[in-house]
């Protein structure tokens, strides 16, 4: 048994330390000391945050000691670590026992709104499906495409455009600041331009609705990464069109190679850099498509029979969407797996492999699984990015993100 009392603080966190990283290497060690321990007060955060992070890890051994301590310890974070695991493994029933001990203000979460759908459909309660896919449709979100396809029922968009005018296009041009970036546009000073825009809202003292004209403005000269910065400050979000362009298509359309190859580069351009071809990543990812330059030099190698290129050149716009394009297409070939391309985009191939070792889930639950935020993040939004780039191109849906992620 360990004795705590004596314990420096220090000490405490050393202590709280060591037992994770022994759980991490050896559970069932792990567990012999969780017995022998259990009912020291002091240490049950600790055991419920080891527990917890297991979870995530799918480690059933994790779950098997959750469901013993569970019911003596309604903790939340607990709660959606088990909810999780019942994701990952498809236990439904149990999904849905641990999700009632949730507060309402989680519940409604639409994560696990869909997974409570999910799970009612696959223990034959379908009518309650019914109910909560209807409330999660209403979202133009990735959870709210998953649930209009297990609907069978077509998304919803809720495309409402700011509307613009000469008179208020003339009233915010007396802006100061709006001169300034309409003047570092004129000359191309891109740069510039998004550091004056970034000044602007962090001193703001412009109305809401005038900043939004501004950028409605700055999508219609084809500023788009200006733009989409600012409906992102503005928390706008439901000028479609605006906020999802389709500018170098041209370009993007050289590269195809399936259906839904436009959609997809679209997606991952918005999501890598907002349209900014000279973004450059704290990871040192370069361009439109963010490039890593030692992956470009690679991929140019590959397509060139061993010519070079300079990261000079892989910032150009043209070679960008070509290495970037040409890199998701390698991924998909490797993968046969959309969901695990785009993981592999931003994580990295090896990351994804080891993911992919660690779990055999549907591909919905398997993004769910996903260890890095960012990452888990990222493919949500590609997913969804695509659902939208298709209604924008085409007027109206023709992609079904179920068939896309290869779920039946």
């Amino acid at each position: 048994q360990i004795n705590t009392n004596s314990l420096h603080r220090y000490e405490k966190l050393i202590l709280a330390h060591g037992l994770h990283r022994l759980a991490e290497k050896d559970f069932k060690e792990f567990i012999k000391i969780y017995e022998k321990n259990k009912n020291n007060n002091k240490l049950h955060e600790t055991f419920l945050s080891i527990l917890s992070n297991a979870l995530n890890e799918n480690n059933p051994f994790a779950y098997d000691l959750s469901k013993s301590i569970f019911e003596n310890s309604y903790n939340i974070r607990l709660i959606r670590s088990l909810l999780n695991y019942c994701i990952y493994n498809s236990k439904w029933n149990s999904f849905i026992y641990y999700y009632n001990f949730l507060p309402d203000s989680y519940k409604a979460d639409e994560k696990l709104l869909y997974w409570k759908a999910k799970s009612l459909i696959k223990v034959g309660k379908k009518k309650d499906a019914r109910e909560l896919l209807n409330e999660v449709k209403l979202k133009r979100s990735y959870y709210g495409f998953l649930s209009s396809s297990l609907l069978n029922e077509k998304i919803k968009i809720n495309h409402e455009p700011i509307l613009i005018n000469d008179a208020k296009v003339k009233k915010v041009n007396e802006d100061r600041n709006f001169k300034i970036i309409q003047e570092l546009l004129f000359h191309n000073k891109l740069l510039q331009a998004k550091r004056e825009l970034a000044y602007m809202y962090l001193n703001r003292k412009i109305k809401i609705s005038d900043l939004n004209i501004m950028n409605k403005v700055f999508s219609e000269i084809g500023w788009h990464n200006g733009a989409i910065l600012g409906f992102g400050k503005t928390r706008y979000y439901d000028d479609i069109t605006a906020r999802f362009p389709t500018p170098y298509l041209y370009l993007f359309k050289k590269y195809y190679f399936n259906n839904y190859s436009k959609y997809l580069f679209l997606s991952i351009a918005r999501q890598e850099s907002a349209f900014d071809i000279n973004a450059k990543s704290s990871a040192g990812a370069v361009g439109l498509m963010q490039v890593m330059p030692k992956t470009g030099k690679w991929m140019f190698k590959k397509i060139n029979k061993g010519k070079k290129i300079s990261i000079k050149n892989i910032y150009q716009l043209e070679n960008n969407i070509m290495l970037g394009a040409s890199y998701i297409h390698y991924l998909l070939k490797n993968n046969n797996n959309l969901v695990k391309s785009i993981a592999s985009y931003n994580a990295g191939p090896h990351n994804v492999k080891r993911w992919t070792k660690s779990i055999v889930a549907p591909n919905d639950a398997w993004v769910e699984f996903i260890p890095f935020n960012e990452t888990q993040k990222y493919v949500k939004n590609i997913m969804e990015y695509m659902i939208v780039y298709d209604w924008v191109i085409n007027k109206k849906q023709t992609l079904d993100i179920k068939k896309l992620m290869g779920l039946k």
